[in-house]
């Protein structure tokens, strides 16, 4: 594998595949199963769940959460890559903060689609 450099790699995901015989066997044996009455029935099964998922995503509607807590936060910041993972940080501290003030009933409406956790 080439490596990037590093004002390069900071802004793509690099990925790995398994080249071995035995990966490709196994790769063949999955495209013949799709070919057999198992395999359409599955992937028909398979497009069900899908449409059904993507109906469900139509349904949500985007939140704004106030993190209290969000200037007492700390992020690693020694490489410039830093810059893009932190926003990727956040998004995954407020994911959870609203995960978890959903499952708590904590959670107040401030105003329309923004929402806090209520500090006491």
């Amino acid at each position: 594998m080439t490596s990037l450099p590093n004002w390069t790699s900071n802004r793509c995901l690099v990925l790995t595949i398994n080249e071995s015989r035995e990966q490709t066997r196994e790769i063949h044996v999955r495209q013949r199963m799709k070919q057999t009455l198992e395999g359409l029935l599955a992937e028909a099964d398979r497009q069900h769940i899908i449409e059904l998922h993507r109906n469900a995503q139509r349904l949500l509607k985007p939140v704004h959460v106030v993190n209290p807590y969000a200037e007492q936060l700390t992020f690693m910041d020694n490489r410039t890559r830093m810059r893009r993972d932190h926003m990727k940080y956040l998004v995954a501290v407020a994911s959870e903060l609203i995960k978890g003030l959903l499952s708590q009933g904590d959670i107040k409406n401030v105003s329309g689609d923004v929402f806090t956790m209520s500090i006491e």
